[in-house]
């Protein structure tokens, strides 16, 4: 009988809560930051929340050690990084309407005219490529050959 290694990272082995907390963690402390950073320099563009996407990316895959994920549980499991993405980018959305925004219309009853001035009409774009990295970095076999230090290349199980 071969000689199997101490601890296989198996699917059974993901670790979906570990990565699920730590993603919507990282996602909102990132968006906090990108709300302080708008609140001081007063550049709204949203180039830096894909910066988000790629903290989440990350994450998830190094605290889910997402490397061998069941077939029909991939989808789900890839997932969680958009879904943290988003919540980090509308925590700093919403962090940078009250901070920003919103103390500039005090004495108004209704501030309705100022809805639209946070977000960018090219925005979106950003937010979707935040959310393409949040996706594409765990379930790339480059990055994952980080995870489990194999070569990504070939498919042969690491002998050391």
């Amino acid at each position: 009988m071969p000689d199997l290694p101490v601890n296989p990272v198996t699917p059974s082995r993901v670790r979906w809560f570990q990565a699920i907390i730590t993603g919507f963690i990282v996602a909102v402390l990132a968006g906090i930051g990108w709300a302080f950073f708008i609140s001081k320099t007063k550049i709204i563009y949203g180039y830096p929340s894909i910066l988000i996407g790629f903290l989440v990316g990350f994450c998830v895959l190094f605290v889910g050690k997402s490397h061998l994920v069941y077939k029909g549980q991939q989808l789900l499991y890839y997932s969680i990084g958009p879904a943290s993405t988003l919540v980090g980018i509308a925590t700093g959305k919403l962090l940078d309407f009250k901070w920003r925004i919103l103390p500039q219309f005090e004495g108004e009853s209704h501030p309705t005219s100022v809805i639209d001035s946070p977000t960018l009409n090219y925005d979106l774009v950003f937010f979707l490529a935040a959310c393409y990295f949040s996706f594409r970095i765990p379930s790339s076999r480059m990055w994952q050959s980080l995870v489990t230090k194999n070569d990504y290349i070939t498919d042969e199980p690491d002998s050391s």
